[in-house]
């Protein structure tokens, strides 16, 4: 027996004990593209088709595939895990997807395991918190069947009670608040190409970041790509364009939140001092600092998978000339962190010269005052012994 039948008699054994789990009557199904040089053939694998797939080969007419997986799906990339032979490590990053994570490159002997921060701008809310505060009391009050029970049953204290998610009727607009710095939200994105053959994609993204990758596979599916030409590095470079791509919006939303509070803070410098305005407070470039520097510490461990991956000798030189494409676009997106860093540092110095002016025009003030006071204290005070006199 050879070792490429004792391995495919392994797989199927191991296979076959992960099917026996009920869980595999309610997958999630993903989306599988096969594709050569003319056509790109798109299939969605859903809970009754997996087991075929994952015992079938692919067609012979199809040399690449691209699998497409959004996470919760612990049974599915278990099951791509045997199939592919993904490493145990490799597998524990795409499953827990800690956000901690920054981004990395590891190379296994089956495959290559590549992890790219997926960023975006949370969204903000207005909230009724009457509300949220209304539904809390009746949930620590229990369901109207707990009425029946007897009064002297122990209430649950208010202070106890977990928080629950908001409601639709809690939330009374999704506009923005006024003047609220907007807050980074990380995922990871994870990038298997197995080798040695370079011919296999999975990627995996969690369901929260939504559809990113739908500009690739619009890529992929035109009659006239030339993506399709090319090995799976070449599908690789166009999901790291398409992410590297996603943070020049985080970029605009912070240098209009900066230009926002420069524009407010000369409009308070150019108002009087009891004036009514809009006034810039410290905890607000303070958050805007502090989501530049988790942007820019996630971002710098991209660079080093790129510069990693252009240096690699399993990246063909015609891929790495795309590759280079992106890690300039990247670049870029650093050095526009460096400058926004710079305009908020900038703009806390401004502020703080704004404040010891203030201050020093109250002091001046206060002691104009005091001086009118004690003058005025003192003709009174000589007007009062004249009259005495």
């Amino acid at each position: 027996i050879t070792f490429n039948e004792f391995e495919t008699v392994v797989k199927s054994l191991k296979m076959g004990h992960l099917f026996r789990n009920p869980e595999a009557r309610h997958v999630p199904s993903f989306q599988c593209i096969n594709y050569n040089v003319a056509v790109a053939d798109s299939e969605t694998i859903t809970s009754s088709g997996l087991h075929k797939f994952m015992y079938s080969p692919r067609p012979a007419s199809f040399p690449q595939r691209w699998i497409s997986v959004t996470t919760p799906a612990d049974f599915t990339l278990k099951a791509l895990a045997i199939k592919y032979r993904l490493h145990p490590l490799a597998l524990e990053d795409a499953l827990v997807d800690d956000p901690h994570v920054r981004a990395k490159v590891d190379n296994y002997d089956s495959h290559l395991l590549i992890g790219f921060p997926l960023l975006s701008i949370a969204p903000r809310y207005h909230v009724n918190h009457s509300k949220v505060e209304k539904d809390a009391k009746m949930e620590s009050y229990g369901s109207f069947s707990s009425l029946k029970q007897p009064l002297s049953a122990p209430a649950r204290p208010y202070s106890r009670i977990k928080p629950q998610p908001l409601s639709e009727d809690s939330i009374v607009s999704k506009k923005p608040e006024p003047y609220a710095i907007s807050k980074l939200r990380k995922s990871n994105a994870f990038i298997f190409v197995t080798r040695p053959g370079l011919n296999t994609v999975i990627s995996v993204v969690p369901k929260e970041s939504g559809d990113v990758f739908k500009r690739a596979r619009r890529v992929l599916t035109v009659s006239y790509s030339r993506l399709r030409a090319y090995d799976a590095m070449y599908l690789t470079y166009t999901l790291l364009d398409v992410i590297v791509d996603s943070y020049s919006p985080i970029i605009d939303e912070f240098a209009s939140q900066l230009s926002h509070l420069r524009d407010l803070l000369r409009k308070q410098a150019s108002s009087s001092m009891f004036a009514k305005t809009d006034m810039i407070s410290p905890s607000q470039y303070h958050d805007l600092m502090q989501e530049i520097g988790l942007f820019k510490r996630w971002v710098v461990p991209g660079q080093r998978v790129l510069r990693h991956l252009l240096e690699d000798e399993l990246v063909q030189p015609e891929c790495k000339i795309y590759l280079r494409d992106v890690q300039d676009n990247l670049n870029q997106i650093y050095d526009d962190i460096i400058g926004l860093e710079e305009g908020t540092k900038g703009l806390k110095e401004e502020h703080r010269q704004l404040l010891d002016s203030r201050m020093t025009s109250t002091m001046n003030g206060l002691t104009i005052v005091a001086t009118a006071f004690l003058v005025s204290k003192r003709i009174i005070d000589m007007s009062f012994f004249v009259i005495r006199s």
